[in-house]
């Protein structure tokens, strides 16, 4: 049984490495019930799609690596998909393995004497760490060989069979590309 979490763009994508090197946490308000690590949660792509939304894809860190640049033609009604950003759809799957409290995430990238300050500033800038909320770590990143179409819900979701089959068959497809 896989399990699927929509993100809004441009975090998704984040999320997928489909556009930027960075994004190993989501932030959230609320942690999961079941038990971690939560293996195999499809990352979904949201079509939700607003004017803030637009606004961040023209900031630092996303900025450097949106498919297409938002410009001051840029319209909202345009959608996502105006910057080359999917919607509706899984992207990848990851393995959700340790939920951290963001003060702690912060903590650890401004005492962080690893030589990856820049990498944790951008990490940082990807999510909510405001407080009180949560960073969800996820590893085992694998991009799906295509976007597979979904229709999103609220938290933590589990797929249909059907939907559960079409996104497994991308990934198999990805695995032996990867070969």
């Amino acid at each position: 049984m896989m399990r699927a979490l929509s993100l809004w763009q441009p975090w998704a994508s984040a999320m997928a490495r489909t556009m930027c090197p960075v994004k190993g946490f989501e932030t959230r308000h609320w942690v999961p019930r079941e038990p971690l690590p939560i293996c195999d949660v499809v990352i979904h792509a949201a079509t939700r799609w607003s004017g803030d939304q637009l606004a961040v894809c023209g900031l630092h860190p996303f900025r450097l690596f949106m498919p297409i640049a938002p410009t001051i033609f840029t319209r909202v009604k345009d959608g996502p998909e105006a910057l080359g950003l999917p919607a509706g759809v899984a992207l990848c799957v990851v393995d959700f393995v340790k939920v951290w409290r963001t003060a702690e995430v912060v903590g650890i990238a401004k005492y962080s004497q690893d030589g990856n300050a820049e990498a944790w500033a951008e990490e940082l800038a990807m999510g909510n760490y405001s407080p009180g909320r949560f960073a969800w770590e996820a590893n085992n990143l694998r991009v799906l060989s295509r976007p597979v179409p979904l229709r999103g819900r609220q938290g933590l979701w589990v797929l249909s069979p059907e939907e559960e089959s079409r996104v497994r068959s991308a990934l198999e497809v990805a695995d032996a590309a990867r070969r």
